[in-house]
């Protein structure tokens, strides 16, 4: 392989795997904080994944992950698509990954117990 790619790297679905990953203790604070704003209903899943890959990442970089949640849409039938961008960075502060999950709650008015 060419260039800086003629090493060892760490491949695409490893790096969302650790954006997930070093997110997943704050995930539900944030998820909170938007649902406080937004009169979110139930969650109710995933409905989408989308990642980007922007620069190889090598053994011994150190990698750190931003998490933004943000209210794509309400759907026809009123329930919410939320997006929760990943942003994964280097040590020096290099984006290389972005993965945005889009995930969706039920209409506010509807309770599951």
């Amino acid at each position: 392989m060419p260039g800086e790619h003629n090493k060892r790297f760490a491949p695409g679905p490893f790096l969302i795997s650790i954006a997930t990953g070093l997110v997943a203790s704050r995930l539900m604070e944030v998820v909170t904080l938007l649902a406080k704003h937004e009169n979110l209903g139930p969650f109710h899943g995933g409905v989408g994944i989308n990642a980007t890959m922007k620069s190889p990442v090598f053994p011994g970089d150190t990698l750190r992950a931003e998490l933004e949640a943000a209210v794509d849409r309400k759907t026809d039938d009123g329930r919410t698509l939320v997006n929760l961008k990943h942003t994964l960075k280097n040590q020096a502060d290099e984006v290389v990954l972005i993965l945005t999950e889009k995930i969706i709650f039920a209409h506010s008015s509807v309770h599951i117990n």
